[in-house]
């Protein structure tokens, strides 16, 4: 007799192969597994995001990987980085954040075009005033337009302080001298008509911003801002030995911002005075009240 058996095994087998695999039924839940991979070292790890805490969170075999550096700002200053404003660093040393460098914090306000208290405004609500030096040719050939320059100054805003520096002075000697120191206000009309163009004077420009830049005119600077304005039809000259160059560097040194109101075939004789103080040139034979308006201003921030 044959065997029965490994004939029934065939019969199975063949039966297996023919019978479809079943589909699953619509909306079965299929069980998905992610391999979530390798612990290395540690089977019984659970995987967790990679912190600066000294351990492998994430499982990989690494301490603290990927940490390096960060910007911070202390938790209770509520700082942003605005303004000049920065986060300090801190790098991840064995498990602790380990400060670098400091944050820069909000400081008071000063006058320096930066926002110095991170609130993005700079300089606001400094209203520091201007003290303005009026440098005035006040020789004969100046006779002619100097009832213009006048009638210009006396329509200055009234809210800066005033000197005056007469070039020559009202005696005729070859010096620049004071003729009116600062007061709030405007300029006299008086004092202003002791300028009055007198024929056979000279006039010792570049004496008149070096000499006041070297303080050899005293003058009471306030807090301010400082701002010079030369008007002269007349080139450059000196009579100590001064230069546009030199003159114009020792205003710059002394902070003060020079303008030079004078006519077009005059200019180049003064234009390192502008340049170095970042000052700005006028046309005297165009001038008009109102001229200077635009730069008694406080300089705004670039």
């Amino acid at each position: 007799m044959r065997p029965i058996l490994p004939f029934l095994l065939l019969l199975a087998c063949r039966d297996a192969e023919l019978r479809p695999t079943p589909e699953p039924l619509p909306n079965e839940p299929i069980e998905v597994v992610v391999n979530p991979g390798p612990t290395i070292g540690n089977p019984e790890c659970v995987r967790d995001e990679e912190v600066c805490n000294g351990k492998d969170a994430d499982c990989d075999g690494e301490v603290d990987e990927d940490q390096g550096y960060r910007g911070w700002f202390p938790e209770d200053a509520g700082v942003r980085p605005v303004g000049d404003c920065r986060p300090g660093l801190q790098e991840c040393v064995k498990g602790q954040w380990t400060t670098t460098y400091d944050p820069v914090l909000p400081r008071e306000e000063v006058k320096d075009c930066h926002d110095n208290d991170c609130d993005g405004a700079a300089d606001e609500d400094y209203t520091e005033p201007i003290d303005v030096v009026i440098a005035l040719d006040c020789s004969g050939s100046m006779g002619a337009i100097i009832g213009r320059v006048h009638s210009m100054l006396l329509k200055l805003p009234t809210v800066h302080s005033y000197a005056l520096v007469g070039i020559p002075d009202w005696t005729g000697w070859h010096e620049p001298r004071l003729m009116h120191d600062f007061r709030v206000g405007g300029l006299d009309p008086a004092i202003l008509a002791t300028c009055d163009g007198r024929a056979g004077w000279m006039e010792p420009s570049l004496d008149g911003v070096s000499w006041v830049a070297t303080n050899r005119i005293a003058l009471g600077w306030l807090n301010a801002y400082r701002v010079q304005v030369n008007i002269t039809d007349e080139m450059a000259q000196s009579y100590s030995g001064w230069t546009a160059n030199s003159a114009g560097k020792a205003a710059a040194d002394a902070g003060i911002t020079e303008h030079v109101m004078t006519l077009e075939t005059s200019a180049e004789t003064f234009r390192p005075i502008w340049e170095q103080t970042g000052g700005q040139f006028f046309d005297l034979s165009a001038v008009k009240d109102g001229a200077l308006d635009s730069v008694l201003k406080a300089p705004g921030c670039q």
